[in-house]
């Protein structure tokens, strides 16, 4: 992460974050190229603007990037608008392939649209949530136009759909094993790992990349980590913030 990266990273969630964005929608307005980051020069055209600028959970772009090789495999999990589909499949090139879980239609349009966008094959999208069991389960969204923070997990969310979910164990039968898995399914992850048991206790199991939204999340992730074997760390986030949420990264040990 450059300098100029880093400033305007910690900027855009600290006090002048609102004359910032006013200045950035000027910037981006004028252009679908994203501005800076990994992604720098690719396509986007969507209305997030930390997007547009690359500067969208930057920290956790650079440790994907760092993680990930030429011909490996990602697993998107909770792939949201496609934006870490997107950097995964740079990063593994037309050898390697993405799997993107996105189980809302508003979201996995936006995806599609982005990986045409920008010429990308090498993926699928699949319109399923990753949780304990396959079979279909609640989804909870706070409104309509609640398209970052939905959860298998009801919390304070109070719409309800029905979606279809699988399980990593069941999708990896008949599918490319992963190399890395990334999880940001707001709360949802112990779930998701409670169904990825064959996963978790293979020798080569694979890289994780884990979004964590509470201190019981926090303990139970780890526990099942490190009874699989898993060497674990935080990834800090490059600006002072509360503690929840945050990134854990796990390796298994050799």
């Amino acid at each position: 992460m450059s300098r100029f990266e880093l400033i305007a990273y910690r900027s855009w969630y600290g006090p002048f974050r609102k004359p910032l964005r006013a200045i950035a929608r000027r910037v981006t307005d004028k252009s679908s190229r994203i501005v800076w980051g990994p992604l720098k020069g690719r396509c986007y055209s969507g209305q997030e603007l930390s997007c547009r600028l690359g500067i969208y959970e930057l920290h956790v772009q650079y440790a994907l990037e760092e993680l990930l090789s030429a011909g490996e495999t990602f697993y998107d999990v909770g792939a949201n608008n496609g934006y870490l589909s997107l950097l995964g499949a740079q990063c593994v090139g037309e050898s390697g392939m993405v799997y993107s879980f996105e189980p809302l239609p508003h979201n996995a349009r936006c995806l599609e649209a982005l990986m045409i966008q920008n010429r990308i094959d090498h993926y699928r999208l699949v319109q399923q949530a990753v949780s304990s069991r396959s079979g279909t389960i609640e989804f909870y969204q706070d409104d309509k136009s609640d398209s970052y923070t939905p959860s298998l997990i009801r919390n304070r969310r109070n719409r309800v759909i029905d979606v279809r979910t699988t399980t990593l164990d069941d999708f990896v039968v008949g599918h490319r094993q992963p190399d890395l898995i990334k999880m940001d399914i707001e709360g949802a992850e112990v779930m998701a790992l409670v169904g990825a048991t064959q996963l978790l206790a293979a020798a080569n199991g694979p890289k994780w990349v884990i979004e964590i939204h509470s201190r019981e999340n926090d303990q139970e992730v780890r526990r099942i980590l490190l009874n699989h074997g898993y060497r674990l760390q935080t990834l800090p986030p490059p600006f002072p913030r509360r503690p929840y949420p945050s990134h854990l990264i796990a390796l298994k040990e050799a």
